[in-house]
This record gives structure tokens, sequence and C-alpha cells, in this order.
């Protein structure tokens, strides 16, 4: 009961987060920024802790793969009809005549201010297309399920931290390191 609280706990949070439009520009030193930005940075773990517990509660029920393949047909589905919706949509209310060949593209690059905000879409269908195999780990070699968890997080985690460290290294005098993002 309390992963279902907190599942629809971390939807609030998610459609706050969206919703949040309080200025959060902290260089301004008013207490009320500082609060906006506490605000904002709390609820920006809303994503992660959705895509977590709806995880979670996944690896409890039993596990058909005919009905997961058909659950992840409709998410594909659902990205493509939200897709040529939002191009369609976007093209005639912003006065855009697309040829047919823009059209197509906008459609299948996601292209920012058209359709990329269906990424989290796209992440379930990724993260349902591994799942059978973590499921199988998680049910008879847990320790297998763990080793891809820690490997995951270093390279999701650890690529982020190197980035940023190198971000920061650029800012301290006589450094010279790259400023465009590095992958590792």
């Amino acid at each position: 009961h309390f992963a279902d609280l907190l599942k629809s706990v971390s939807i609030f949070m998610v459609v706050f987060y969206h919703c949040f439009t309080a200025p959060i520009w902290a260089a301004s030193e008013s207490f009320a920024c500082f609060g906006n930005y506490l605000v904002k940075s709390l609820l920006c773990i809303s994503i992660p802790l959705f895509f977590l517990v709806n995880g979670g509660l996944l690896f409890n029920r039993p596990f058909t793969l005919k009905k997961h393949v058909l659950k992840m047909l409709r998410i594909i589905f659902l990205v493509i009809v939200w897709d040529i919706l939002n191009v369609s949509v976007k093209a005639l209310l912003s006065y855009h005549s697309l040829s047919v060949s823009e059209f197509f593209k906008k459609l299948w690059l996601f292209e920012a201010g058209w359709s990329n905000h269906l990424w989290f879409l796209m992440s379930l269908f990724i993260l349902y297309a591994f799942f059978p195999l973590m499921k199988s780990a998680y049910d008879y070699q847990k320790k297998n399920l763990l080793f891809f968890g820690v490997i995951t997080a270093f390279v999701v985690l650890g690529n982020s931290t190197i980035n940023l460290l190198i971000s920061l290294g650029t800012s301290l005098p006589g450094q010279f390191l790259p400023e465009s993002p590095v992958n590792i």
C-alpha cells in the first residue's frame, strides 16, 4: 500500500514540478527565490521516483511475456498517435506549412518544441524492453540484478559526475579543460 501511495505522491509531484513557475534565480539573494529553488530541487526527484516505484511494483507481480509485449506495443502506439497529433496541431497553430518529408522528419526525431516531451514514454519503453531480463534475475539470480544495477548507476551517475567536475574545472583560472560534455 505504501508503494501505491508513493506512486500517487510522485505523480502529483511530477505535475506540480511541471506547473511550478515561481522565480528560482538564486543570485537575487531573496528568501523567496531561495525557497522556490529549494522546492524545485526537492520536486526534481519526482520523475526518477515515479520510475523507481513503478518498476518496484512490477517486480512483485507475476510475469507473462505475452502481456508484457502487448503493453510495450501499446506504449509504441501511444507514442506514434501523440507524436502525429503534436506535430500536426503545432504545425497548424504556428502556421507552419510542412512538406511530407519535414513532417516525417519531425515525427522521427522528436524535435524540441514539437514532440520531445514524449521522452518519458520512450524511456518507459526502454525500461520495459529490459524488464524480462531484470525480472528473471530478480526471481532467480538477485546478485546478477544487483550487479546490473550497480553498473547502470555507475554509467549514468558516473558520466554526469565526470561532466560536472569538468564543468567546475573549466571555471578555475588557468585550467584548460574541454568545455563540451565528455562520455565515459
